[in-house]
């Protein structure tokens, strides 16, 4: 059954504050399967775009993490570049299902840009997407 809309309003919350999502992996992997989770456990729904869009962020990243500077204090596992292509075509593929399911949204102009970038090999912008209470 689906979960109440407040269940649902709270697992796409999570999405968005690393610090919420426990686990033994780094935090865009937490977020990554949460949100993959939540797409194969639910019909899509209108949030369905929203988790899109936040696992294309945690995929973008833990991309963005494996590039010289991207995030030095991190002790994240270093990304192959098999891996970090991985990582890229993941981001691409959920910015854009996100793009089509919600073209109007101001975040829609965000995630073109964003997968434009990645599809041209380009790294991923900074992305404010972290979590802080560490």
């Amino acid at each position: 059954d689906a979960l109440p809309i407040s269940g649902e309003l709270a697992n796409l919350a999570a999405l968005g504050m690393p610090c919420w999502l426990k686990g033994d992996q780094d935090w865009p992997d937490l977020a990554i399967a949460k949100g993959e989770s939540l797409l194969v456990e639910h019909s899509p729904d209108p949030w369905t775009p929203w988790i899109h869009f936040a696992i294309a962020r945690a995929h973008a990243a833990k991309l963005s993490f494996a590039y010289p500077g991207g995030r030095a204090e991190s002790a994240m596992t270093p990304l192959t570049p098999a891996a970090m292509n991985q990582e890229r075509r993941a981001a691409i593929q959920h910015f854009q299902d996100f793009v089509r399911m919600m073209p109007q949204a101001p975040e829609a102009v965000f995630a073109w840009d964003e997968q434009w970038r990645l599809a041209t090999m380009l790294p991923p912008s900074q992305l404010q997407f972290d979590c802080g209470c560490e």
